[in-house]
């Protein structure tokens, strides 16, 4: 036998004896291996930290998504989905803000092109609303997070309604005495404000819509339009030449109680200077009567107190003068003048008077015509802005029906800390070799203890 074979066949041996210490010491391998594999499985199960993922694609289709913008032209964020104004509104007693999260969902042929064109840019309409807790953390079950997550999208869909639609009306208000408490020009002026402002508002619908029709009345934006037009052109003229009229009635009227306190005033001064002049005029002929009776010796009798008329102290004064006859003539001549200009101004204030009353009979109306009528077009203004919102909230519920939409389910994964996986290969190597270590060493001592 050369040496070569000696070899091979001393190494056959070893090798058998080998798989004969494995086989005889089989259950020790398998104990350590199975009990290593326990272990592991243990720490996997309870003793490692897991993190749960609870997950659910929100997915967004409205005009201007495509380029990052909200159908009103403001630039559109991710984190609006979870903004502390839709968070604080879900029905939770837990403070979410540091659990939820956005990310965009981008298909990978859209992921493959951004890469290879830094240029390129993508704005997704995908979302996903994504929860990360500890387990036990936040909630017990899979349900609640479910229903967290549902919860929050239904917030935000709300929300975008809320603002895209609720408040995209027209808004007026009239207080209970806006009539009574503004002129009447003033009052159709704002009118004339409020039906531009719907007007406006119609056109702009009519360039977006077309012919949209309300299925609640038939109505579409260009009927309301015309009713508006209709309103504009003819009830507001209308009521305007009524103002005008009443207005200009309100002034005659007025004119017309000042001419006649004007003629009544002249009257009374024509009779009290009529009254001077023939007071004046009688003191004279006394005074010149008495004087003649002085220069032939002969004194004025009691005869003379059958003349009795009553003399302004200031008469009295001048009669104590020399000029006394000088100023009666003149004071008689001066009130006769006055009365006789009182009296013609009487007559022109009388002409005048006559034509105002003549002109004025033709249109009567007061001030509460003129209020109903006010009020007329104010109601009609208050209805054709009802139907105008009602058809605006229509169209732009259909518009927005599909704005939000949720694609699928919520979905519920746990993450670990170490990959299960991993954990247990390793673990089933390090037994392995463990184990069979041990299976030699036990054989060896027992060898070496029946040898010896």
């Amino acid at each position: 036998m050369t040496d070569k074979e000696m070899i091979y066949e001393e190494d056959e041996i070893n090798l058998m004896d080998m798989l004969l210490v494995l086989r005889r010491r089989k259950w020790i391998i398998v104990g350590i291996v199975f009990f290593s594999m326990l272990l592991a499985f243990l720490f996997i199960t309870v003793l490692q930290q897991k993190e749960i993922r609870t997950e659910m694609v929100v997915a967004l289709d409205f005009e201007g998504i495509d380029k990052g913008l909200y159908p009103d032209g403001s630039i559109f964020n991710s984190k609006d989905i979870v903004a502390p104004s839709v968070l604080n509104k879900v029905d939770v007693d837990i403070n979410l803000s540091g659990s939820i999260f956005v990310e965009e969902v981008i298909p990978e042929y859209i992921r493959e092109k951004i890469k290879k064109d830094s240029v390129f840019v993508y704005y997704p309409s995908r979302f996903k609303i994504v929860m990360i807790e500890r387990e036990g953390e936040l909630f017990d079950s899979y349900k609640d997070r479910a229903d967290v997550l549902k919860a929050i999208a239904k917030m935000y869909k709300t929300t975008f309604e809320k603002k895209f639609i609720e408040e995209a009306i027209i808004s007026f208000q009239f207080s209970d005495d806006f009539i009574q408490t503004h002129e009447y020009d003033d009052i159709v002026y704002i009118y004339n404000m409020r039906i531009d402002l719907i007007k406006e508002f119609l056109e702009k619908r009519m360039t977006d819509v077309g012919a949209f029709r309300s299925k609640e009345n038939g109505k579409s934006f260009f009927e309301i339009l015309a009713e508006i037009s209709v309103l504009k052109d003819i009830d507001i003229k209308d009521i305007l030449s009524k103002i005008n009229m009443f207005n200009l009635v309100k002034d005659k009227q007025s004119l017309i109680a000042k001419l006649k306190y004007n003629i009544k005033n002249t009257e009374y001064s024509r009779l009290k200077n009529e009254k001077l002049a023939k007071i004046s005029f009688e003191l004279l002929k006394t005074v010149r009567s008495s004087k003649e009776l002085k220069q032939d010796g002969k004194t004025i009798g009691s005869e003379q107190s059958n003349t009795q008329f009553v003399v302004d102290t200031s008469v009295l004064d001048k009669l104590k003068e020399n000029d006394y006859v000088f100023y009666l003539i003149k004071s008689s001549l001066d009130s006769e003048t006055q009365a006789i200009e009182d009296g013609l101004a009487i007559a022109k204030l009388n002409d005048r008077l006559e034509g105002f009353s003549n002109d004025v009979v033709i249109y009567k109306i007061d001030d509460t015509q003129m209020t109903g009528l006010l009020k007329s077009i104010q109601n009609k203004i208050l209805k054709i802005t009802q139907n105008a919102n009602n058809l605006n909230y229509e169209y732009l519920e259909l518009k927005f029906a599909k704005a939000i939409g949720i694609k699928n389910s919520p979905k519920y994964m746990i993450n670990y800390k170490y990959k299960p996986v991993k954990i247990l290969s390793l673990a089933f190597v390090a037994a392995l070799f463990l184990s069979i270590f041990l299976a030699f060493f036990v054989d060896y001592i027992i060898r070496y203890k029946k040898n010896n």
